[in-house]
């Protein structure tokens, strides 16, 4: 599969497009590789499909998640136990910005955003 670093929601209906930062794919691309090297493709495929279902909840209702920074509006969800979104909503061009997808298994001060 390969990932794009524009995502059109195809539904009519909803505005706001998502876009991936170079960090964001940069996290997608070593959390793919660890998986297929360390597990299976079928991990690897859970892990995105689970991003592709994150991609359309978040476009449906952009602020459904908590704040991280509320002065930032940087907004973060859970996306699996080990990976959690940061992602920003921009709401005069309807555009959310997948910031990065962070591995909690990072030092946490790698968290800059």
């Amino acid at each position: 599969m390969i990932l794009t670093k524009y995502w059109q929601i195809p539904d009519q209906n909803m505005d706001y497009k998502i876009k991936l930062t170079n960090r964001a794919l940069k996290d997608i691309d070593q959390t793919i590789s660890f998986l297929l090297h360390k597990w299976t493709a079928t991990e690897a495929r859970n892990f995105l499909n689970k991003l592709e279902d994150l991609k359309i909840t978040i476009a449906e209702n952009p602020l459904l998640f908590p704040f991280y920074d509320k002065d930032a509006l940087i907004h973060k969800v859970v996306l699996t136990k080990h990976n959690i979104v940061f992602y920003q909503v921009v709401e005069r061009n309807k555009v959310i910005h997948i910031i990065t997808i962070f591995n909690v298994y990072q030092n946490p001060e790698k968290l800059k955003l």
